[in-house]
Formats: C-alpha cells, structure tokens, sequence
C-alpha cells in the first residue's frame, strides 16, 4: 500500500490538475459575479423599467399633440402609446438577448442547449 503511494504522475495526471484548475477559476469568477450588491439589481430593475416607460409615454405625448392639431377617427394617443410600448419591449428584449450572448461567451463558449 505504501508504494502505490508514491506512484510518480503520468501525463494524464496534468490534465486533471488542469481541468481541475480550469473549474476552480471558473467557480472563483461566478463567485465574484454573485457579490452584486441589491442595489445593482435595483438598477437593472430600473433600466429595464425606463426603457419602457420612456418611449411608452413620448408616444402618449406625441399622440395627444397628435389629437389636438390633427384630429382623425382614431386616436392617435393610444396608437402611439401602443407603439411606443412597443419599442419599449422590443428594445429591452434585444438588450438582454446582447447580455445574454455575452455572459454564455464568458463562460466558456458554447451553444445555448436549452432552446
């Protein structure tokens, strides 16, 4: 038993030590990415927020203007309101679908299994 302690390593041995040390730096930067404080979150919470806000009530207000110099049957306030929550959604999913490449490019490449 005391001599097949003492077994030098093979080279199969570095890899392990290297996969090894490849999942232990990996561990370490998700760790490091899980010490966002609650107040990032807040602000990812309100970025997301305002970037619907923000075009939802420019169209409302291009709307109104809209309705009160060139009234028509159908109401501009609530067709640009509709619009601009739509650009709204349709900019914030494009934003997440960004972040989203970018942390699966940071963790080791892949394709996304999952869809």
């Amino acid at each position: 038993m005391a001599a097949e302690r003492n077994v030098p390593p093979n080279a199969s041995d570095g890899r392990m030590v290297q996969a090894v040390g490849e999942r232990e730096r990996r561990a370490l930067v998700q760790r490091q990415g899980t010490t966002a404080s609650v107040l990032s979150g807040f602000a990812f919470f309100g970025r997301i927020g305002w970037a619907i806000v923000v075009p939802t009530l420019l169209g409302a207000a291009g709307g109104q203007w809209l309705d009160e110099h060139y009234p028509a049957r159908h109401s501009w306030t609530l067709t640009l309101l509709i619009g601009g929550l739509l650009l709204g959604c349709v900019h914030i999913w494009r934003w997440l679908q960004r972040e989203h490449r970018s942390i699966r490019d940071e963790q080791g490449g892949g394709r996304d299994e999952s869809h």
